[in-house]
């Protein structure tokens, strides 16, 4: 009976929900996954840029973005780091730097099976990788991906016709694990948003908060709409522009907000159900290295 009443206590505090995320000491790391079953989708603290890493417990693996030319090393060492010897799946969300500059790093380390790219801007991005893709598949708005642990992947932008700012035109998809959804905005602005909410419904429990926090994007209406409980921001030395009005908008909707310059690399283990938020440090995280 005892027995019984640790594992209900154990698996109650692995998946309870988190409050305010500045206010919480750090959580012990979790079991190593014997009795965890789902994704864990890892928001990787690097010195400039993007890069999110998702692990199945059954071996899947996938990378969101690369960081920048500066960061790749970095991205590769934290794969590394994190037990990665493959990855199954690249995903690359724009042309910009930030996101993609680390790629050529990342594929002459890494065997890589099939890299994703937005199609109607792969040109843009494929003139800055100079290292061989076996396999490159082109995605388009409205297209729907499954992969192993139940994951799937919902394009929903860019669309025709293309913005004149290259970052509006940034992937985003909606990558849904059973009931928990994270949606990935890469570098969009607010006319990106108001189309995604014309035609879409975008509400997720995780959002991964577009430009680094930059108040061109994450409007009122659309955090409104998306009612995520946590907001991930990349945010490495430099704050974006606008950033402190950006983090005004998310208190105002009580949403939980972790900042890799903060928290380090931040990390949301999903079961399918339920997820847990778990951060590498607490504070001064760059400041520290």
């Amino acid at each position: 009976m005892n027995k019984l009443l640790t594992v209900i206590s154990l698996l109650f505090f692995l998946f309870s929900g988190e409050g305010n995320a500045t206010d919480r000491s750090p959580h012990p790391p979790l079991p190593d996954e014997q009795d965890f079953e789902g994704i864990a989708v890892h928001y990787l603290a690097v010195s400039e840029g993007e890069a999110s890493l998702i692990k199945g417990t059954d071996g899947f693996t996938m990378l969101i973005d690369t960081g920048s030319m500066k960061s790749g090393s970095e991205v590769a060492d934290l794969l590394e780091q994190h037990q990665v010897k493959k990855i199954d799946v690249l995903i690359l969300t724009g042309g910009m730097n930030d996101h993609i500059g680390g790629t050529n790093e990342i594929l002459e380390r890494f065997p890589v099976s099939q890299v994703l790219v937005p199609a109607l801007i792969q040109d843009t991005i494929l003139t800055k990788i100079h290292v061989p893709i076996r396999k490159l598949t082109a995605i388009e708005e409205g297209q729907t991906y499954e992969w192993p642990m139940s994951l799937k992947m919902r394009v929903l932008h860019p669309t025709e016709p293309l913005s004149l700012s290259p970052q509006a035109n940034s992937l985003v998809f909606q990558l849904i694990h059973n009931q928990v959804k994270f949606l990935f905005t890469s570098d969009i602005n607010e006319d990106a948003e108001n189309e995604l909410l014309e035609k879409y419904n975008v509400k997720s429990q995780i959002l991964k908060v577009s430009d680094s926090g930059s108040n061109q994007a994450s409007s009122p209406p659309f955090l409104e709409k998306v009612d995520a409980h946590a907001a991930i921001i990349f945010r490495n030395k430099s704050g974006a522009e606008g950033f402190d009005e950006v983090i005004e908008r998310l208190n105002e909707t009580w949403i939980d907000i972790y900042q890799t310059r903060t928290h380090g690399t931040i990390s949301v283990f999903s079961n399918g159900e339920d997820y847990r938020i778990d951060r590498e440090k607490t504070k001064g995280y760059f400041d520290a290295k």
